[in-house]
């Protein structure tokens, strides 16, 4: 108890009081003073979060902010003017520019609310208290960063803070030439975006603490189900549609839930664990279709839409549709990397291997990189670049265990090259996850999907050689 008010004394401001919430129950209705609820709290060498109120000079200011505020439904974020450290105005522009080049990329996702470009540089100067920030603005998380030029180098610092904690989830630095600035910010920017957002789903989706601040019940168990997506395994997505059907039960017109049903679904297709008839193919594409007439403005839609197209073998409208959605946000890395998977299968692996490159170098830590990456090694393959698409393909394979196409690179890879023992090894692996796998019948879903005639034949051949039996 001494530890905690100890903690609790550091977070109250000068005239006022905090009280834990054990403290609260036992004054509630015996005291004339109006406490605001700041959430829950991780106090420093306490090992549980500990719901803290506010009373006294500083309430009038409203609550902490939890990470998603119930009046915005959706994770909230505020982008703080980068610190130019240099001194000159040169410096001063290129900070302020890369600022609002990073709320316009971040405004472009319509999963987060990005506070305003006047709102935020309000603090322009002014010494930086993140929780007071983040009260004032009512947000959840907040973006800042320092910008140092020091002859012809430019030092670019970011980073990503929890408003409610104020811990720092996520820090990255970047470097390179001033001749060219322009470039340097807008690669700054489009990485400082697509990280940030990620992040923040990660964050949201994986603490209690966090989760239990959404306002919507509906979006609560649509953002849980969100996380089970991603973990890509059987019972996962068992858990995902299970969630996402309990979202639509108690919201009927959630649109995110409607995506998330239909991203189960074709997700299923796509790694073999429904079977890939005409009829589901047909299913997983009216499922997505339906999704996007819900949220036409949602680049995750169009990125589903084309994922059920290409399920469906339709390749050159999944690029397209890939394109839609790039419109809408060419930071959407996710969109990016699956547009290049879907020009490798088209034999286009020249501009494939960019796209995914792009997708890595923007995003690197999406939950689901290794798509990508196996993207990359099956462009070395059918380009007869055996031994990259090898290491690479061994490498996602051992990282990621169920993914199955980076197993079958990987076999053939090593079919290819007459490495024996290494091509057995992948290929049991391969028999361990489908028992009932041939030569004849690689997922049957997968094969076919490559345009090319002498890509599938390269493919099978090197399985052939691999020992996958007939």
């Amino acid at each position: 108890g001494v530890n905690i008010a100890a903690r609790l004394e550091s977070l109250a401001e000068p005239g006022g009081i905090c009280v834990s919430g054990k403290v609260h129950e036992e004054v509630r209705g015996k005291t004339d003073a109006a406490f605001d609820d700041m959430g829950e709290q991780q106090l420093k060498n306490i090992e549980q979060p500990v719901r803290v109120y506010r009373s006294g000079a500083e309430k009038s200011k409203g609550p902490v902010a939890p990470a998603v505020h119930a009046r915005h439904d959706k994770p909230c974020i505020a982008v703080l003017p980068f610190v130019n450290m240099s001194g000159n105005t040169e410096n001063e522009f290129f900070a302020d520019g890369l600022t609002e080049d990073i709320i316009t990329a971040l405004s472009r996702s319509i999963t987060l609310s990005v506070i305003a470009r006047t709102s935020s540089f309000a603090y322009k100067g002014k010494t930086a208290n993140i929780k007071r920030i983040a009260a004032e603005l009512d947000v959840g998380y907040v973006l800042e960063g320092s910008v140092r030029k020091v002859g012809n180098h430019v030092r670019v610092t970011a980073q990503l803070i929890e408003a409610g904690t104020g811990t720092h989830i996520w820090a990255e630095k970047y470097d390179g030439p001033a001749t060219d600035i322009l470039a340097i910010q807008d690669q700054i920017t489009r990485s400082v975006a697509t990280s940030t957002h990620t992040t923040i789903y990660s964050s949201a989706t994986k603490t209690a603490r966090t989760l239990e601040h959404f306002a919507s019940p509906a979006y609560r168990l649509a953002v849980r189900a969100n996380s089970c997506l991603f973990e890509m395994t059987p019972k996962s997505f068992e858990r995902a549609a299970e969630l996402a059907e309990e979202a639509l039960t108690l919201d009927p017109d959630f649109s995110l839930a409607y995506r998330l049903r239909a991203n189960v679904f074709i997700a299923r297709l796509g790694t073999g664990l429904l079977p890939h008839s005409p009829e589901n193919m047909e299913r997983g594409v009216v499922m997505a279709r339906e999704a996007l007439r819900r949220a036409p403005d949602d680049e995750w839609c169009h990125w589903l839409m084309a994922f059920a197209l290409a399920e469906a073998g339709r390749l050159d409208e999944a690029v397209a549709e890939c394109d839609t959605g790039l419109e809408i946000n060419p930071n959407a890395s996710m969109i990016l990397g699956d547009k290049g998977d879907y020009l490798v299968m088209l034999g286009r692996a020249g501009e494939a291997i960019p796209l995914c490159e792009l997708a890595l170098r923007l995003n690197p830590r999406d939950p689901i990189c290794y798509w990508w990456e196996n993207s990359i090694a099956t462009a070395h393959f059918i380009e007869g670049r055996f031994q990259p698409a090898l290491d690479l393909a061994r490498r996602v394979a051992l990282r990621k265990p169920d993914h199955v196409r980076a197993m079958i690179i990987w076999a053939a890879s090593a079919g290819q090259l007459g490495h024996t023992e290494e091509a057995g090894e992948a290929v049991g692996r391969c028999l361990a996850m489908f028992v009932e796998m041939r030569v004849g019948s690689v997922m049957p879903h997968y094969i076919p999907l490559f345009r090319r005639v002498e890509d599938r034949q390269l493919l099978i051949d090197g399985l052939r050689r691999a020992g996958l039996p007939e």
